[in-house]
Formats: C-alpha cells, sequence, structure tokens
C-alpha cells in the first residue's frame, strides 16, 4: 500500500512538472488574426476663456492601428516638420469656425504653426457671458463637427493661502451645493542643484470634498532638509480657473490615465466623450486674477 501510494504521489509530481513547463514554454506558433478596420474620426478640444487674451482650438484626427490615413498624410504634405504634427495626428488644414448665435457673427479661425493649434484674439471676436457660441470643423472626407457652448456666469470665491516650508493649504470658502468645480494651477520656484526652476503644478477640485463651506488643497513640497537643496522651494502664484463638471471628469479621466502609464494590470479610467460624430470637448472656463502670496 506503500509503495502505491508513493507511485501515485510520484506519478502526480512528474505530471505538475510537465504542465509547469508546458505553460511557461513560449508559444513558438500563433494564428493570425485580424485586427478590425476603424474609421479616423476628428478630436476637438476647446475651453474658452473670456478672460484670456487668445483663444485656443485644437484639431486632431485620431490614429486607429487599422485605418487608411492617407488622405491626413497627403494634408501634410506642404507643411514644415509633418512628422512632428503627425506623431499626435494634428491637422493644420481644416476648416474651423465659430459663430456667435445671437449675433450670427462668424469668424474663421487660422492655424497657428508655432502653438499648433487654431487660435483667435478676444479683442477681435468677444466671448460674452451669457452667449451662446458654435464650433464647426470641416475636413475632407471625415464627418464634420459642430458642437454649441454657453458662456457661462461665475463667482468668484473667496481665497485663502497658507505658505508653509513643508506644504501648501490653497482654501476656496464654497459651499457643497450647488456643485462648483475648479482647476488650480500652482507656480513654485526650486533650486535643482542648476539653479532656479520654476515648476507648475494643476490639480482639480469639487465642491463635493467640501467642508464646513471650505475646500482645501494641500500640495507637498517635497522639500528635503538633510539633501542637497537646503532651501525649500518658493511658491510664487496661484491661478485658479472654474470650470464645468464635464471638464472635470474630463481632465481627472486623462490624469488617471497618464498615471497608469503602461501598466498593463491597472485599470484605465472611462474617458467620456463630448463630441457627437468624434472625439474630445468644448467647454466654458472662467480665469479669476492670479494669487500672490
Amino acid at each position: 500500500m506503500k509503495h502505491l501510494f508513493r507511485l501515485i504521489t510520484l506519478v502526480g509530481g512528474v505530471w505538475i512538472a510537465l504542465l509547469s513547463f508546458a505553460a511557461c514554454d513560449p508559444i513558438s506558433v500563433a494564428d493570425d488574426v485580424e485586427t478590425p478596420v476603424v474609421a479616423p474620426k476628428l478630436v476637438l478640444q476647446a475651453l474658452l476663456c473670456p478672460q484670456d487674451s487668445v483663444q485656443s482650438i485644437h484639431v486632431l484626427t485620431t490614429l486607429p492601428l487599422n485605418a487608411d490615413l492617407e488622405e491626413y498624410y497627403r494634408a501634410l504634405d506642404k507643411v514644415r516638420d509633418p512628422w512632428r504634427m503627425a506623431t499626435d495626428g494634428i491637422i493644420p488644414s481644416a476648416l474651423v469656425r465659430i459663430t456667435n448665435l445671437e449675433t450670427q457673427a462668424e469668424l474663421t479661425v487660422p492655424f497657428q504653426f508655432d502653438t499648433l493649434c487654431y487660435t483667435f484674439r478676444t479683442k477681435e471676436f468677444p466671448l460674452r457671458e451669457g452667449t451662446r457660441y458654435r464650433i464647426n470643423v470641416d475636413f475632407g472626407s471625415y464627418p464634420p463637427l459642430e458642437e454649441e457652448v454657453t458662456i457661462t456666469a461665475a463667482t468668484r470665491p473667496e481665497v485663502e493661502i497658507l505658505n508653509q516650508s513643508l506644504a501648501t493649504f490653497i482654501r476656496l470658502y464654497v459651499p457643497r451645493e450647488p456643485l462648483r468645480y475648479f482647476c488650480v494651477y500652482t507656480y513654485t520656484t526650486r533650486d535643482d542643484g542648476w539653479g532656479d526652476r520654476v515648476v507648475a503644478k494643476v490639480n482639480y477640485l469639487s465642491s463635493e470634498t467640501s467642508h464646513d463651506g471650505v475646500l482645501t488643497l494641500r500640495s507637498k513640497s517635497r522639500f528635503n532638509p538633510f539633501g542637497a537643496q537646503q532651501t525649500p522651494p518658493k511658491l510664487d502664484s496661484v491661478t485658479i480657473y472654474e470650470i464645468d463638471g464635464r471638464t472635470y471628469r474630463y481632465f481627472q479621466a486623462l490624469n488617471k490615465n497618464e498615471e497608469v502609464g503602461d501598466n498593463p494590470f491597472a485599470s484605465p479610467a472611462i474617458l467620456e466623450n463630448y463630441v457627437k460624430n468624434g472625439f474630445g470637448l468644448v467647454a466654458p472656463l472662467w480665469r479669476y486674477e492670479r494669487f500672490i502670496p
């Protein structure tokens, strides 16, 4: 009986070893897999801010793996540095128009090669509070885009900035309801051993996290008192934008996907789409004056 048990154990061990080697053996022959043919679509991103002197409209194409992109590449034949544009799918020859739906005033927005986007000066085509605008984009045989946006009013919140050596506290005095969303840029000067360097950091806040009417952003300075840098980073200024819920969710998802990077085990954030027949976002934002602590 003991010999039979040993024999069963031995046979079982051999099978386990064989299965383990088989599982670790690399695949030498794989079946051909046909990837689906996906038509490219336009990508439109426009965040219109009445306080900015220049407005930017970004127009790109998606770059599907198995798509026919000949039309797009032909559009790059006569531009300088086409590879720089082709890497990100930037389209320099689309017809981009913005229309004031109250006055029917229309502007064809030109492409700027220095910024790689379509821009216009706000003084030449004012963005007025409470007014609705339409953006149209046409490019070759791509499905045209048409999106509308209203420049909504905003009320500047009371802001308090407390700059300490190890962290910066930015407090916005806003209640939890109604829901409000903010984009906060902090600019600091750091000595990285090669001289002073200005570093910009962006954070997105929702009044859902407001406690007792105070929305707090805590930003660590990453100052190492035992390192080569003997002085903590200096907070230069803070710029606050008020955004809508769509913009907040859109950029929160983008940031999470950037943090994931190439990690194959991480779950990507779902990026909502707000452009019919394409991808992207058209939304208003409101910039408050720069705060200098």
